[in-house]
């Protein structure tokens, strides 16, 4: 149904992120909108844990229009960071409860790495900019110390739009989402890929060799044997650096 696969389409974005950004209003963190937000939530449903191996991405969670310090559930002021995760860890109880609570169980087992930034109203523009260049310098340094990985691997660009075309592909069908699967068939797909293009690129060295064109370093035909084997042996050692 339409919930499943927003629980599908939000898991693959936490999945190849690096950051990843809960945006609220409200100046305050509450059960109804927590409750709300829980079929998106639903991390464990969407994504097979057996074959997750891919890095965790951070949640950091944007709470706007905050007009006063924030408090945890005692009344103390607290930070930004410690209100988030007093919040999370709060009993609950009542009919928002129940789909709040299972909303916070996902968020705290998928997310190891967790944070908020408190915003106020953007009219107040003295405070709202600072604030403003603190979030943005927060995600920068978060995103530049959590590289995405799989299996302990960053992750080139080509990679990553490699694994997102089979994890969308998956979402698509309404399959759960297997990072293990997926990067296999990544890996599989573009080894054999380079394997044609060094084989295209071998061929076409020979067939010049063969015509009597010059190959890379000037050699050509005609040539001793031991010549040739010397041009063969350094294309073999091209070839094998160039596949690792």
């Amino acid at each position: 149904d339409e919930r499943r696969r927003d629980a599908q389409f939000m898991a693959l974005l936490a999945l190849l992120s690096s950051v990843l950004l809960v945006n609220t209003s409200g100046g305050a963190l509450s059960d109804e909108g927590l409750g709300a937000m829980g079929p998106v939530c639903r991390f464990g449903e969407a994504v097979e844990e057996r074959g997750n191996e891919a890095s965790r991405p951070v949640l950091l969670w944007i709470l706007r229009d905050v007009v006063s310090q924030l408090q945890d559930g005692q009344g103390r002021s607290v930070s930004a960071d410690d209100y988030l995760e007093s919040w999370l860890h709060a009993p609950q109880a009542g009919e928002a409860g129940g789909a709040a609570r299972e909303a916070r169980r996902s968020l705290l087992h998928f997310f190891k790495h967790r944070g908020c930034e408190a915003l106020p109203a953007a009219t107040a523009r003295r405070h709202f900019e600072p604030a403003a260049a603190k979030l943005r310098d927060r995600v920068l340094a978060a995103g530049l110390a959590n590289p995405k990985t799989v299996a302990g691997q960053p992750l080139s660009c080509f990679s990553l739009v490699q694994l997102l075309r089979q994890l969308a592909s998956a979402a698509s069908d309404g399959r759960i989402l297997n990072i293990k699967a997926a990067w296999e068939t990544v890996q599989h797909t573009t080894c054999g890929a380079l394997a044609d293009e060094l084989r295209e690129g071998a061929s076409g060295l020979m067939r010049d060799l063969a015509a009597g064109k010059p190959v890379p370093g000037g050699a050509r035909l005609p040539m001793t044997d031991e010549e040739l084997n010397a041009v063969l042996r350094a294309r073999r050692r091209a070839l094998k650096d160039e596949w690792e």
